[in-house]
């Protein structure tokens, strides 16, 4: 029998999935990513979760599990909770949804461009607890892309910028789509802390009690207070983005005083938080050194991209690019992953990762077109170019050379763009000054299927050494006949 292949889009605030039928794919959600607890436990898990906190607490609502991962527990009162037993728990609740167990199952997940190498460790440790291990990884912005053009024949030459924009991250792709049934990331970047949408939800909560002392004092008197109104004020959102700035203000319930929430206020939030977008994208612009109007088509994800003025307003960049359409922006992202699950398909770095030197000349580590299915590690030694200082630096990131070349060392490093810089301890050689020997650093570098380069440095003198995991490296989905 047939494995099941499943596409996975977990969500900040909603999540997707989807399946492979012989019909077709088939998206269930969105399915709200939140969990009811109470009394040290769990008693429901997404819509009916979403239920029951709505009709009063207890039970309490867990949001924002996706970002939790890798970063410690969760507090909830006097507890302490392990996040990853709980996204586990709602992992299974999605295969629930479609009646299957995740034993036997291939799965593509979806995630957000900027996330830890250890948020994505979390995740499929979660995965692995209820029996789901063969996941690959993905960038949600990209599966995206893949999800929108799901049975339509590739634009072929095209360059579409992916503005995913979600309740945890604000996520972007250049991608450009080419003969070969392949997305090329030709750039990735994203914001994991100040922009998604639950951000502008705790933005618009600060202002609204910020008017009110019996506000504040009414959301301090209940258990998780806080979390309830976040839940309210998410509800209240969409529906005034829906309904324009004169909507009427509305009760927000679940509260001993009450409170209201005008239309003026969510949309003023929504505005701010769309202009700072707008400000990411024309910086990664910038920094890849790309003018808008090489934008040939825009497409928009995720929840907060439904609301017109915020498409609107990051459109503005873009005055002759097209507006791409998928079926639904909240489903791209699951339908995308289903897609990839059927699919002979390929993760390939799509720039070469190099090391910046003192002079400004580049030594690639891992060319364009590694394979994360290699787990491969290369080797370098770089002698230290100045012999009294304490520390070497190592500036480490992408650039683009002419596959034809015959060496890898290139001395242009105009089109180089810095990933991360790493300082490293180095030995000062004891001899006289005629015949001084430099310390030689060992730098290891790999791919791994996390999605992250791994950059391990040490010192032969000094024994010294230094590991990092950099991520937000554009990537190459090769689909069909890879090779």
């Amino acid at each position: 029998m047939a494995k099941l292949r499943v596409g996975i889009d977990f969500g900040t605030t909603n999540s997707t999935i989807a399946w492979v039928t012989p019909e077709g794919i088939v998206p269930r959600g969105p399915i709200p990513s939140i969990v009811a607890w109470q009394n040290q436990d769990i008693v429901a898990l997404g819509q009916r979760a979403r239920d029951m906190v709505g009709q009063g607490s207890p039970p309490y609502p867990l949001r924002d599990l996706k970002m939790r991962l890798g970063r410690g527990g969760i507090r909830l009162g006097p507890l302490s909770l392990d996040v990853i037993p709980i996204v586990a728990a709602y992992l299974h609740h999605l295969f629930q949804e479609i009646g299957v167990e995740p034993d036997d199952v291939e799965s593509v997940i979806g995630t957000p461009v900027r996330v830890s190498r250890s948020h994505r460790q979390a995740l499929r440790q979660a995965c692995e607890m209820i029996g789901l291990k063969e996941v690959q990884f993905v960038y949600e912005p990209t599966a995206a892309l893949v999800g929108a053009l799901h049975e339509r024949a590739l634009p072929m030459n095209e360059t579409v910028l992916v503005v995913d924009w979600g309740g945890g991250t604000l996520d972007l792709a250049m991608v450009a789509v080419d003969q070969s049934q392949g997305f090329r990331e030709l750039g990735v970047d994203g914001d994991v802390n100040d922009l998604g949408g639950s951000r502008m939800d705790q933005e618009i909560a600060r202002r609204l009690l910020a008017q009110s002392q019996a506000g504040r004092e009414a959301v301090e008197s209940i258990p998780q207070g806080m979390a309830i109104l976040l839940e309210r004020i998410e509800e209240l959102k969409i529906e005034f983005l829906e309904e324009g700035i004169d909507a009427e203000r509305r009760l927000v319930p679940g509260f001993p005083t009450r409170l209201f929430l005008e239309s003026a206020l969510v949309h003023e939030v929504a505005w701010e938080f769309a202009d700072q977008a707008r400000a990411a994208i024309q910086r990664m612009l910038d920094a890849m050194q790309i003018s808008p109007k090489d934008v040939t088509s825009v497409l928009f994800a995720g929840g907060v991209n439904q609301a017109t003025i915020i498409r609107d307003d990051i459109m503005k960049i873009f005055p002759d690019a097209t507006v791409l359409y998928g079926d639904n922006p909240q489903l791209e992202t699951g339908i995308g992953c289903a897609d990839l699950a059927r699919q002979s398909f390929q993760v390939e770095l799509a720039a070469d990762f190099a090391v910046r030197q003192s002079d400004d000349s580049l030594c690639v580590l891992l060319p364009r077109g590694q394979s994360v299915d290699l787990n491969a590690y290369r080797r370098a030694e770089f002698m230290v170019t100045d012999i009294l200082a304490d520390e070497a630096v190592f500036d480490f990131g992408l650039c683009h050379f002419d596959p034809q070349r015959d060496t890898l060392w290139a001395t242009d490093g105009a089109h180089f763009r810095s990933l991360a810089q790493l300082f490293l301890r180095v030995g000062q050689a004891e001899l006289s000054r005629a015949k001084r020997i430099p310390d030689v650093v060992q730098v290891l570098t790999g791919l791994d299927d996390c999605l992250s380069v791994a950059v391990f440095l040490r010192s032969q003198r000094t024994g010294s050494s230094r590991q990092e995991y950099v991520t937000g490296v554009p990537l190459t989905i090769r689909v069909g006949n890879h090779g």
